[in-house]
């Protein structure tokens, strides 16, 4: 038997919407006084949201992992 293990602290079976390293987001200046910022690429990072609860979450964006050939 497997026992599955909780990473958030909802009960949700989360359905991530992940954008596009691609895409542009605005990002608050730390100092934000009137919505001030900036549009920027989403590089490292990707914002996601889950389509079923609305929880936001930042996604690592990396390549996937050579795992060699095998044979």
């Amino acid at each position: 038997m497997v026992n599955l293990i909780r990473l958030t602290k909802s009960d949700c079976k989360h359905e991530w919407v992940i954008a596009a390293s691609t895409d542009l987001s605005f990002q608050i200046a730390p100092d934000d006084v009137d919505g001030e910022g900036t549009w920027v690429v989403n590089g490292r990072y990707s914002p996601g949201v889950c389509n079923l609860c609305k929880e936001r979450k930042q996604f690592l964006n990396s390549p996937p992992a050579f795992k060699g050939i095998s044979l």
